[in-house]
């Protein structure tokens, strides 16, 4: 997916217990929490699909009164240096001008629903191993956000939290960006239990019938429960 890497983390605790890394990610809360971090974000980036809640759309012109009482569209500006080209008004400042967000992600041909324009907030997103049985997903790091600062008439780009953005999009639109659907929950309770059937079909003469190979590791055949590979 557009050379996004899934970034891991591991706990400070799990980290001084000397755990092994590679056996706690065969464990099965790790294997969950990676196979559906990959499903969300395949999902959510690819289809604009937020299982089940409603893209609101972005605000179109806003106007505002001036002290006379006249009608005054406010512009929506972003950052000159935002990492792909927007063809937006250069301004004096250095920022790109447009007449509303709207037509910025319009202009930046961004698929509605998918919270995507220059892939930093996903490019953030972590699977924090806490204990082979406590897992989040979580977004970590930060990455150039939209709006600029201004500083003496000139536009400063601003790195954000990209834990910041995705808490941005909950509080404006209401959307929980890593919601996961009804069918990936289904997927999940497959892939739990082909995963028993295989630790069984390897200790007992019974015939194994998962989509995985018998002798795949439990991260495997998670994998491809929820995301078919």
């Amino acid at each position: 997916m557009i050379g996004l890497e899934l970034k891991i983390e591991y706990g400070k605790k799990l980290r001084d217990s000397g755990a092994d890394v590679e056996t706690v990610m065969d464990e099965l809360a790790p294997s969950i929490g990676k196979a559906l971090a990959l499903a969300i974000r395949g999902r959510v980036m690819e289809h604009g699909d937020l299982a089940g809640q409603a893209f609101p759309g972005y605000a179109e012109e806003r106007f505002f009164k001036n002290d006379s009482g006249r009608a005054i569209r406010e512009p929506y500006y972003v950052s000159g240096r935002y990492p792909i080209p927007l063809p937006g008004v250069p301004s004096r400042s250095g920022a790109a001008v447009f007449k509303s967000s709207a037509e910025m992600h319009r202009a930046a041909g961004v698929r509605p629903g998918s919270y995507n324009v220059s892939a930093g907030m996903w490019g953030g997103l972590t699977v924090m191993v806490r204990t082979p049985t406590l897992v989040q997903l979580l977004f970590r790091g930060r990455s150039e956000g939209q709006d600029p600062r201004f500083l003496n008439g000139r536009s400063r780009p601003i790195k954000c939290s990209n834990a910041l953005k995705a808490w941005t999009v909950l509080n404006k639109h209401g959307v929980n960006v890593l919601a996961f659907s009804q069918d990936e929950l289904e997927r999940i309770q497959t892939g739990v239990v082909q995963a028993i059937a295989a630790g069984i079909s390897r200790d007992l003469p019974v015939e194994w019938a998962g989509e995985a190979p018998p002798n795949a590791s439990v991260s495997a055949i998670l994998s491809v429960a929820l995301n078919g590979r």
